[in-house]
Protein backbone atom coordinates (compact mmCIF):
# COMPACT_ATOMS: atom_id res chain seq x y z
CA UNK A 1 0.00 0.00 0.00
CA UNK A 2 1.51 3.14 -0.99
CA UNK A 3 3.00 5.50 1.93
CA UNK A 4 1.01 8.72 0.70
CA UNK A 5 -2.54 6.91 0.85
CA UNK A 6 -1.64 5.72 4.14
CA UNK A 7 -1.01 8.99 5.68
CA UNK A 8 -3.98 10.46 4.02
CA UNK A 9 -6.44 7.64 5.68
CA UNK A 10 -4.66 8.35 8.86
CA UNK A 11 -5.11 12.04 8.64
CA UNK A 12 -9.12 11.45 7.38
CA UNK A 13 -9.05 9.18 10.74
CA UNK A 14 -7.71 11.83 13.15
CA UNK A 15 -9.97 14.30 11.30
CA UNK A 16 -13.07 12.15 12.34
CA UNK A 17 -11.88 11.65 16.07
CA UNK A 18 -11.05 15.67 16.37
CA UNK A 19 -14.69 15.78 15.69
CA UNK A 20 -15.84 13.43 18.12
CA UNK A 21 -13.83 14.86 20.91
CA UNK A 22 -15.18 18.84 20.04
CA UNK A 23 -18.80 17.22 19.85
CA UNK A 24 -18.19 15.15 23.18
CA UNK A 25 -16.97 18.52 25.02
CA UNK A 26 -19.62 21.01 24.19
CA UNK A 27 -22.28 18.67 24.62
CA UNK A 28 -21.16 17.46 27.56
CA UNK A 29 -23.05 18.92 30.49
CA UNK A 30 -26.52 17.44 28.89
CA UNK A 31 -25.16 14.01 30.07
CA UNK A 32 -26.02 15.31 33.37
CA UNK A 33 -29.60 16.38 32.62
CA UNK A 34 -32.79 14.63 34.06
CA UNK A 35 -35.78 13.84 32.02
CA UNK A 36 -38.27 17.00 31.51
CA UNK A 37 -42.08 16.82 31.75
CA UNK A 38 -42.33 17.53 28.23
CA UNK A 39 -43.45 14.13 25.94
CA UNK A 40 -40.30 11.99 27.79
CA UNK A 41 -43.26 11.21 30.41
CA UNK A 42 -45.63 10.03 28.09
CA UNK A 43 -42.69 8.43 25.30
CA UNK A 44 -40.30 7.13 28.41
CA UNK A 45 -40.99 6.94 31.83
CA UNK A 46 -44.11 6.76 32.12
CA UNK A 47 -45.19 4.55 28.62
CA UNK A 48 -46.22 1.35 29.93
CA UNK A 49 -45.18 -0.36 26.58
CA UNK A 50 -41.37 0.72 26.99
CA UNK A 51 -41.24 0.32 30.89
CA UNK A 52 -42.72 -3.52 30.85
CA UNK A 53 -40.42 -5.20 28.29
CA UNK A 54 -41.80 -8.28 27.18
CA UNK A 55 -42.85 -9.89 23.59
CA UNK A 56 -46.32 -8.58 23.94
CA UNK A 57 -45.13 -4.51 24.51
CA UNK A 58 -42.48 -5.04 22.00
CA UNK A 59 -45.91 -6.35 19.46
CA UNK A 60 -47.44 -2.95 20.54
CA UNK A 61 -44.27 -0.72 19.56
CA UNK A 62 -44.28 -2.74 16.43
CA UNK A 63 -48.30 -2.55 15.58
CA UNK A 64 -49.37 1.27 17.25
CA UNK A 65 -48.38 4.55 16.23
CA UNK A 66 -47.11 6.58 19.62
CA UNK A 67 -49.56 8.89 19.53
CA UNK A 68 -49.87 9.87 16.13
CA UNK A 69 -45.84 9.03 14.66
CA UNK A 70 -45.27 5.09 13.94
CA UNK A 71 -41.69 4.97 15.45
CA UNK A 72 -41.57 1.27 16.17
CA UNK A 73 -37.76 1.09 15.91
CA UNK A 74 -37.11 4.56 18.09
CA UNK A 75 -39.69 2.71 20.99
CA UNK A 76 -37.54 -0.90 20.67
CA UNK A 77 -34.37 1.22 21.77
CA UNK A 78 -36.30 3.14 24.82
CA UNK A 79 -37.54 -0.30 25.58
CA UNK A 80 -34.00 -1.39 25.40
CA UNK A 81 -32.07 1.09 27.72
CA UNK A 82 -35.13 0.83 29.89
CA UNK A 83 -35.28 -2.63 30.27
CA UNK A 84 -31.15 -1.95 30.86
CA UNK A 85 -31.20 1.01 33.00
CA UNK A 86 -34.45 1.66 34.00
CA UNK A 87 -35.23 5.10 34.77
CA UNK A 88 -32.15 6.79 34.53
CA UNK A 89 -31.73 9.80 32.46
CA UNK A 90 -28.16 9.13 31.82
CA UNK A 91 -27.81 6.42 29.38
CA UNK A 92 -30.55 8.29 27.18
CA UNK A 93 -29.25 10.94 27.06
CA UNK A 94 -25.84 9.24 26.44
CA UNK A 95 -27.16 7.39 23.71
CA UNK A 96 -28.59 10.19 21.36
CA UNK A 97 -24.99 12.11 22.06
CA UNK A 98 -23.33 9.08 20.60
CA UNK A 99 -25.13 8.79 18.03
CA UNK A 100 -24.87 12.79 17.28
CA UNK A 101 -21.21 12.29 17.21
CA UNK A 102 -21.74 9.57 14.40
CA UNK A 103 -23.84 11.77 12.36
CA UNK A 104 -21.36 14.59 12.79
CA UNK A 105 -18.56 12.07 11.33
CA UNK A 106 -20.91 10.60 8.50
CA UNK A 107 -21.71 14.37 7.35
CA UNK A 108 -17.95 14.53 7.42
CA UNK A 109 -17.74 11.17 5.61
CA UNK A 110 -20.92 12.33 3.00
CA UNK A 111 -19.01 15.43 1.79
CA UNK A 112 -15.95 14.16 1.45
CA UNK A 113 -16.90 11.27 -1.09
CA UNK A 114 -19.27 14.01 -2.43
CA UNK A 115 -16.40 16.86 -2.82
CA UNK A 116 -13.16 15.28 -2.43
CA UNK A 117 -12.45 18.64 -0.03
CA UNK A 118 -11.64 17.58 3.07
CA UNK A 119 -11.38 21.77 4.75
CA UNK A 120 -14.73 22.18 3.44
CA UNK A 121 -16.34 18.85 4.49
CA UNK A 122 -14.65 19.13 8.30
CA UNK A 123 -15.79 22.05 8.58
CA UNK A 124 -19.53 21.59 7.20
CA UNK A 125 -19.48 18.63 9.94
CA UNK A 126 -18.18 20.87 12.65
CA UNK A 127 -21.08 23.17 12.41
CA UNK A 128 -23.26 20.52 12.41
CA UNK A 129 -21.94 19.28 15.29
CA UNK A 130 -22.22 21.93 17.58
CA UNK A 131 -24.91 24.67 15.87
CA UNK A 132 -26.81 26.04 19.32
CA UNK A 133 -30.00 25.12 16.55
CA UNK A 134 -29.42 21.08 16.79
CA UNK A 135 -29.47 21.58 20.94
CA UNK A 136 -33.17 20.25 21.18
CA UNK A 137 -32.66 17.33 18.87
CA UNK A 138 -29.44 15.86 21.06
CA UNK A 139 -30.10 17.33 24.79
CA UNK A 140 -33.93 16.26 24.94
CA UNK A 141 -35.02 12.23 25.33
CA UNK A 142 -37.45 12.84 23.95
CA UNK A 143 -36.26 13.55 20.28
CA UNK A 144 -34.44 10.33 20.25
CA UNK A 145 -36.52 9.91 16.37
CA UNK A 146 -34.67 12.50 15.40
CA UNK A 147 -31.12 11.20 16.15
CA UNK A 148 -31.86 7.94 14.84
CA UNK A 149 -33.82 8.54 11.65
CA UNK A 150 -30.68 10.74 11.00
CA UNK A 151 -28.00 8.04 11.99
CA UNK A 152 -30.00 5.80 9.19
CA UNK A 153 -30.59 8.87 6.95
CA UNK A 154 -26.96 9.35 6.61
CA UNK A 155 -25.60 6.26 6.32
CA UNK A 156 -27.84 5.85 3.69
CA UNK A 157 -26.69 8.41 1.81
CA UNK A 158 -23.03 7.66 2.79
CA UNK A 159 -24.06 4.04 0.93
CA UNK A 160 -25.37 5.61 -2.18
CA UNK A 161 -23.01 7.94 -2.55
CA UNK A 162 -19.76 5.32 -2.56
CA UNK A 163 -22.37 3.27 -5.36
CA UNK A 164 -22.66 6.39 -6.83
CA UNK A 165 -18.88 7.99 -6.94
CA UNK A 166 -16.44 5.54 -6.22
CA UNK A 167 -18.32 2.29 -7.80
CA UNK A 168 -21.15 0.49 -8.83
CA UNK A 169 -20.73 -2.57 -6.35
CA UNK A 170 -24.37 -3.75 -5.59
CA UNK A 171 -23.36 -4.06 -2.04
CA UNK A 172 -23.26 -0.54 -1.19
CA UNK A 173 -26.67 0.09 -2.87
CA UNK A 174 -28.10 -2.90 -0.66
CA UNK A 175 -26.41 -1.18 2.31
CA UNK A 176 -28.10 2.33 1.36
CA UNK A 177 -31.75 0.88 0.65
CA UNK A 178 -31.88 -1.53 4.30
CA UNK A 179 -30.61 1.88 6.10
CA UNK A 180 -32.81 3.86 4.06
CA UNK A 181 -35.62 1.22 5.49
CA UNK A 182 -34.31 1.57 9.01
CA UNK A 183 -34.70 5.08 9.06
CA UNK A 184 -38.11 5.03 8.15
CA UNK A 185 -39.35 2.68 10.89
CA UNK A 186 -37.60 5.53 13.31
CA UNK A 187 -38.91 8.23 11.83
CA UNK A 188 -41.12 8.82 9.09
CA UNK A 189 -39.63 12.75 8.21
CA UNK A 190 -36.74 10.89 6.11
CA UNK A 191 -39.27 10.02 3.39
CA UNK A 192 -37.67 12.48 1.27
CA UNK A 193 -34.67 11.07 0.83
CA UNK A 194 -34.87 9.61 -2.77
CA UNK A 195 -35.50 12.80 -4.15
CA UNK A 196 -32.32 13.95 -2.32
CA UNK A 197 -30.89 11.16 -4.10
CA UNK A 198 -31.74 12.66 -7.60
CA UNK A 199 -30.62 16.22 -6.29
CA UNK A 200 -26.90 14.78 -5.84
CA UNK A 201 -27.24 13.39 -9.30
CA UNK A 202 -28.66 16.49 -10.68
CA UNK A 203 -25.18 18.19 -9.21
CA UNK A 204 -22.64 16.10 -10.30
CA UNK A 205 -23.99 15.65 -13.46
CA UNK A 206 -25.82 18.76 -14.39
CA UNK A 207 -28.65 16.19 -15.29
CA UNK A 208 -31.21 13.81 -13.92
CA UNK A 209 -31.18 11.09 -16.56
CA UNK A 210 -34.09 8.57 -16.95
CA UNK A 211 -32.15 5.75 -15.77
CA UNK A 212 -30.77 7.84 -12.37
CA UNK A 213 -34.69 7.99 -11.96
CA UNK A 214 -35.55 4.00 -12.57
CA UNK A 215 -32.63 2.38 -10.30
CA UNK A 216 -34.12 4.63 -7.02
CA UNK A 217 -37.32 2.79 -7.82
CA UNK A 218 -37.57 0.46 -4.33
CA UNK A 219 -36.51 3.58 -2.72
CA UNK A 220 -39.50 5.71 -3.83
CA UNK A 221 -41.55 2.07 -3.22
CA UNK A 222 -40.57 2.00 0.67
CA UNK A 223 -41.07 6.01 0.68
CA UNK A 224 -44.49 5.75 -0.20
CA UNK A 225 -45.46 2.63 1.43
CA UNK A 226 -44.38 4.79 4.58
CA UNK A 227 -45.87 7.70 3.67
CA UNK A 228 -48.97 6.60 3.41
CA UNK A 229 -49.02 5.07 6.97
CA UNK A 230 -47.65 8.52 7.89
CA UNK A 231 -50.47 10.57 6.55
CA UNK A 232 -52.97 8.09 8.69
CA UNK A 233 -51.30 8.62 12.06
CA UNK A 234 -51.84 12.72 10.97
CA UNK A 235 -55.35 12.92 9.59
CA UNK A 236 -56.46 15.17 11.96
CA UNK A 237 -53.71 17.47 12.13
CA UNK A 238 -52.88 17.90 8.31
CA UNK A 239 -56.82 18.27 8.42
CA UNK A 240 -56.69 21.27 10.88
CA UNK A 241 -55.67 23.70 9.03
CA UNK A 242 -55.73 25.39 5.34
CA UNK A 243 -53.48 24.60 2.69
CA UNK A 244 -53.33 28.69 2.45
CA UNK A 245 -52.56 28.50 5.98
CA UNK A 246 -49.90 25.49 6.04
CA UNK A 247 -48.36 27.79 3.02
CA UNK A 248 -47.83 31.07 4.88
CA UNK A 249 -46.54 29.32 8.29
CA UNK A 250 -44.15 27.08 6.09
CA UNK A 251 -42.82 30.28 4.51
CA UNK A 252 -43.01 31.90 7.81
CA UNK A 253 -40.88 28.70 9.85
CA UNK A 254 -38.27 28.69 6.64
CA UNK A 255 -36.92 32.26 7.30
CA UNK A 256 -37.15 31.69 10.66
CA UNK A 257 -35.01 28.64 10.66
CA UNK A 258 -32.37 31.22 8.33
CA UNK A 259 -32.28 33.64 11.13
CA UNK A 260 -31.70 31.32 13.86
CA UNK A 261 -29.03 29.33 11.82
CA UNK A 262 -27.00 32.74 11.06
CA UNK A 263 -27.40 33.79 14.57
CA UNK A 264 -29.34 31.41 17.25
CA UNK A 265 -30.30 33.56 20.15
CA UNK A 266 -33.66 33.44 22.34
CA UNK A 267 -34.16 30.06 21.38
CA UNK A 268 -37.48 28.29 22.40
CA UNK A 269 -38.62 25.00 23.50
CA UNK A 270 -41.85 26.46 22.03
CA UNK A 271 -42.54 28.53 19.57
CA UNK A 272 -46.59 28.76 19.56
CA UNK A 273 -48.49 30.89 17.45
CA UNK A 274 -51.39 32.41 18.60
CA UNK A 275 -52.16 35.22 16.08
CA UNK A 276 -54.67 34.88 13.27
CA UNK A 277 -52.44 33.32 10.07
CA UNK A 278 -53.06 35.95 7.29
CA UNK A 279 -51.40 37.84 4.36
CA UNK A 280 -52.05 40.97 5.75
CA UNK A 281 -50.07 40.13 8.35
CA UNK A 282 -46.02 41.46 8.09
CA UNK A 283 -45.44 38.15 10.31
CA UNK A 284 -46.49 36.52 7.08
CA UNK A 285 -45.88 38.73 4.27
CA UNK A 286 -42.21 39.89 4.99
CA UNK A 287 -41.32 36.01 5.22
CA UNK A 288 -43.13 35.08 1.80
CA UNK A 289 -41.36 38.19 0.20
CA UNK A 290 -37.95 37.23 1.62
CA UNK A 291 -38.44 34.18 0.06
CA UNK A 292 -39.41 34.85 -3.27
CA UNK A 293 -36.21 37.44 -3.47
CA UNK A 294 -34.12 34.02 -2.84
CA UNK A 295 -36.00 32.13 -5.13
CA UNK A 296 -34.93 34.61 -7.91
CA UNK A 297 -31.92 34.78 -6.79
CA UNK A 298 -30.82 30.63 -6.85
CA UNK A 299 -32.37 31.14 -10.17
CA UNK A 300 -30.05 33.10 -11.66
CA UNK A 301 -26.88 31.40 -10.01
CA UNK A 302 -27.53 28.53 -11.93
CA UNK A 303 -26.16 30.56 -14.74
CA UNK A 304 -22.33 30.33 -12.81
CA UNK A 305 -22.73 27.15 -10.07
CA UNK A 306 -25.46 24.51 -9.23
CA UNK A 307 -24.17 24.33 -5.69
CA UNK A 308 -26.96 27.26 -4.37
CA UNK A 309 -29.17 25.71 -6.13
CA UNK A 310 -28.43 22.40 -4.47
CA UNK A 311 -28.04 23.47 -1.54
CA UNK A 312 -31.35 25.48 -1.19
CA UNK A 313 -33.41 22.62 -2.40
CA UNK A 314 -31.58 20.06 -0.34
CA UNK A 315 -32.47 22.69 3.50
CA UNK A 316 -36.10 23.29 1.58
CA UNK A 317 -36.70 19.62 0.87
CA UNK A 318 -35.70 18.07 4.08
CA UNK A 319 -37.90 20.84 5.79
CA UNK A 320 -41.26 19.78 3.65
CA UNK A 321 -42.17 16.86 6.19
CA UNK A 322 -42.27 19.49 9.36
CA UNK A 323 -44.85 20.88 6.90
CA UNK A 324 -47.51 18.14 8.34
CA UNK A 325 -46.66 19.21 12.15
CA UNK A 326 -47.74 23.14 12.69
CA UNK A 327 -50.73 21.44 14.96
CA UNK A 328 -50.12 19.83 18.03
CA UNK A 329 -52.60 19.26 20.98
CA UNK A 330 -55.00 21.66 19.26
CA UNK A 331 -52.50 24.40 19.91
CA UNK A 332 -50.15 25.83 16.15
CA UNK A 333 -46.45 25.63 16.62
CA UNK A 334 -44.88 27.46 13.70
CA UNK A 335 -41.14 26.01 14.33
CA UNK A 336 -39.20 23.39 15.90
CA UNK A 337 -35.46 23.50 16.51
CA UNK A 338 -35.29 20.05 16.24
CA UNK A 339 -36.84 20.11 12.68
CA UNK A 340 -34.12 21.54 10.86
CA UNK A 341 -31.01 18.95 12.38
CA UNK A 342 -30.66 17.58 8.94
CA UNK A 343 -31.82 20.32 6.46
CA UNK A 344 -29.35 22.46 8.16
CA UNK A 345 -26.04 20.68 6.27
CA UNK A 346 -27.46 22.46 3.12
CA UNK A 347 -26.97 25.69 4.22
CA UNK A 348 -23.87 24.45 6.12
CA UNK A 349 -22.73 23.47 2.86
CA UNK A 350 -23.32 27.01 1.35
CA UNK A 351 -21.61 29.00 3.68
CA UNK A 352 -18.09 27.34 4.29
CA UNK A 353 -18.40 26.85 0.47
CA UNK A 354 -18.92 30.95 0.06
CA UNK A 355 -16.11 31.59 3.10
CA UNK A 356 -13.37 29.56 0.90
CA UNK A 357 -14.65 31.27 -2.64
CA UNK A 358 -14.72 34.24 -1.12
CA UNK A 359 -11.51 34.01 1.10
CA UNK A 360 -9.71 32.71 -2.47
CA UNK A 361 -11.18 35.21 -4.68
CA UNK A 362 -8.91 37.79 -2.39
CA UNK A 363 -5.84 36.29 -4.42
CA UNK A 364 -4.11 36.70 -1.21
CA UNK A 365 -1.42 34.33 0.12
CA UNK A 366 -2.45 31.81 3.01
CA UNK A 367 -6.32 32.44 1.67
CA UNK A 368 -7.38 28.57 3.17
CA UNK A 369 -5.91 29.89 6.54
CA UNK A 370 -7.46 32.76 6.52
CA UNK A 371 -10.66 30.87 5.54
CA UNK A 372 -10.14 28.09 8.07
CA UNK A 373 -9.46 30.63 11.04
CA UNK A 374 -12.83 32.58 9.72
CA UNK A 375 -14.62 29.78 10.36
CA UNK A 376 -13.10 28.67 13.59
CA UNK A 377 -13.87 31.69 15.37
CA UNK A 378 -17.26 31.05 13.92
CA UNK A 379 -17.41 27.47 15.20
CA UNK A 380 -16.02 28.91 18.38
CA UNK A 381 -18.70 31.25 19.25
CA UNK A 382 -21.19 28.44 18.21
CA UNK A 383 -19.68 25.77 20.75
CA UNK A 384 -20.60 28.41 23.63
CA UNK A 385 -23.98 28.67 23.18
CA UNK A 386 -24.46 24.89 22.16
CA UNK A 387 -22.26 24.85 25.72
CA UNK A 388 -24.67 26.47 27.53
CA UNK A 389 -28.24 25.89 25.59
CA UNK A 390 -27.88 22.45 26.39
CA UNK A 391 -28.14 23.33 29.77
CA UNK A 392 -31.92 24.68 29.40
CA UNK A 393 -33.12 21.01 28.84
CA UNK A 394 -31.33 20.07 32.59
CA UNK A 395 -34.83 19.97 33.79
CA UNK A 396 -38.58 20.94 33.61
CA UNK A 397 -38.65 24.22 35.82
CA UNK A 398 -35.36 24.92 33.66
CA UNK A 399 -36.83 24.42 30.28
CA UNK A 400 -40.02 26.34 31.13
CA UNK A 401 -38.56 29.51 32.65
CA UNK A 402 -35.86 29.48 29.93
CA UNK A 403 -38.88 29.61 27.13
CA UNK A 404 -40.65 32.45 28.53
CA UNK A 405 -37.41 34.71 29.15
CA UNK A 406 -36.28 34.18 25.47
CA UNK A 407 -39.84 34.52 24.43
CA UNK A 408 -42.75 35.73 26.93
CA UNK A 409 -45.27 36.21 24.35
CA UNK A 410 -45.78 32.51 23.83
CA UNK A 411 -48.95 31.24 25.96
CA UNK A 412 -47.85 27.96 25.85
CA UNK A 413 -45.09 28.53 27.64
CA UNK A 414 -46.39 31.12 30.03
CA UNK A 415 -49.06 28.52 30.90
CA UNK A 416 -47.11 25.70 31.28
CA UNK A 417 -44.98 27.76 33.87
CA UNK A 418 -47.28 28.95 35.81
CA UNK A 419 -48.28 25.43 36.20
CA UNK A 420 -44.67 24.21 37.42
CA UNK A 421 -44.50 26.87 40.11
CA UNK A 422 -47.83 26.00 41.09
CA UNK A 423 -46.91 22.12 41.45
CA UNK A 424 -44.14 23.44 43.24
CA UNK A 425 -45.81 25.41 45.48
CA UNK A 426 -44.96 28.79 44.23
CA UNK A 427 -48.88 30.24 43.96
CA UNK A 428 -47.93 34.17 43.55
CA UNK A 429 -45.88 33.24 40.53
CA UNK A 430 -48.01 30.37 39.16
CA UNK A 431 -51.17 32.90 39.04
CA UNK A 432 -49.01 35.67 37.72
CA UNK A 433 -47.71 33.73 34.58
CA UNK A 434 -51.11 32.27 34.45
CA UNK A 435 -52.52 35.68 34.27
CA UNK A 436 -49.66 36.12 31.64
CA UNK A 437 -50.91 33.60 29.72
CA UNK A 438 -54.53 34.67 29.77
CA UNK A 439 -53.38 38.36 28.71
CA UNK A 440 -51.99 36.67 25.63
CA UNK A 441 -55.17 34.61 25.00
CA UNK A 442 -58.21 35.42 26.94
CA UNK A 443 -60.09 32.58 25.12
CA UNK A 444 -58.51 29.49 26.49
CA UNK A 445 -60.57 28.07 28.64
CA UNK A 446 -57.77 25.46 29.94
CA UNK A 447 -55.62 28.65 31.64
CA UNK A 448 -58.85 30.08 33.17
CA UNK A 449 -59.40 26.60 34.37
CA UNK A 450 -56.21 25.67 36.22
CA UNK A 451 -56.20 29.60 37.03
CA UNK A 452 -59.23 29.46 39.24
CA UNK A 453 -58.09 26.13 40.20
CA UNK A 454 -55.03 27.49 41.78
CA UNK A 455 -57.29 30.88 43.65
CA UNK A 456 -59.29 28.09 44.74
CA UNK A 457 -56.46 26.45 46.50
CA UNK A 458 -55.19 29.67 47.86
CA UNK A 459 -58.72 30.27 49.67
CA UNK A 460 -59.67 33.07 47.40
CA UNK A 461 -62.95 32.04 46.45
CA UNK A 462 -64.50 34.82 44.42
CA UNK A 463 -61.66 34.92 41.82
CA UNK A 464 -61.40 31.63 41.31
CA UNK A 465 -65.19 30.75 40.80
CA UNK A 466 -64.89 33.61 38.43
CA UNK A 467 -62.26 31.78 36.09
CA UNK A 468 -64.01 28.60 37.14
CA UNK A 469 -67.11 29.82 35.44
CA UNK A 470 -65.33 31.51 32.48
CA UNK A 471 -63.92 28.19 31.53
CA UNK A 472 -67.21 26.99 31.12
CA UNK A 473 -68.27 29.94 29.27
CA UNK A 474 -65.42 29.62 26.79
CA UNK A 475 -66.00 25.49 26.88
CA UNK A 476 -69.33 24.59 28.14
CA UNK A 477 -67.86 20.75 28.23
CA UNK A 478 -64.85 21.28 30.35
CA UNK A 479 -66.58 19.43 33.03
CA UNK A 480 -63.47 19.98 35.55
CA UNK A 481 -64.08 23.45 35.01
CA UNK A 482 -67.84 22.62 36.06
CA UNK A 483 -66.89 20.66 39.17
CA UNK A 484 -64.45 23.35 40.26
CA UNK A 485 -66.94 26.06 40.11
CA UNK A 486 -68.81 24.18 42.37
CA UNK A 487 -66.67 23.51 44.71
CA UNK A 488 -66.26 27.14 45.10
CA UNK A 489 -69.38 28.10 45.48
CA UNK A 490 -69.72 25.48 48.58
CA UNK A 491 -66.41 27.30 50.23
CA UNK A 492 -67.73 30.81 49.29
CA UNK A 493 -70.51 29.94 51.64
CA UNK A 494 -68.98 28.52 54.32
CA UNK A 495 -67.24 31.23 54.75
Amino acid sequence: MPLNYVLIRWSLVGLAALLAVIVLFVYAPSLSNEFVNWDDGKLIYNNETVKNFSWESIKTAWTTFDPELYIPLTRFSYQVEYFIFAHNPFYFHLTDLLLHIINTILVFWLLLVLTGKRSISFFVALLFGIHTLNVEAVAWASARKAVLSSFFFLLSMVSYAMFMMKSRKKKYYIWSLLAFFLGLLSKVSIVVLPVLLLLIEYWKQGEIRRRDVLIKWPFFLIATIFGCIAIVGKTQNILWLSTWDVFLLACRSTVFYFEKLVAPLHLSAFYHEHAAITLSSATYFVPLLILIFLLIGVVFSLRWTRLISFCSLWFMILLVPSFSTFIKGGEVFFASDRYVYLAAIGFFLLVVSAVYAAVQRMQIKHASHIAMGVLCAVSLWFASLTHTQSLVWKDTMTLFESAVESRPDVFFSQHNLGWMYFVEGDMDRAIAHLHNAIEIDPTNARAHSNLGFIYGEKGMYEEALHHALKALELDPEKKDAFEEAERMVREAKKD
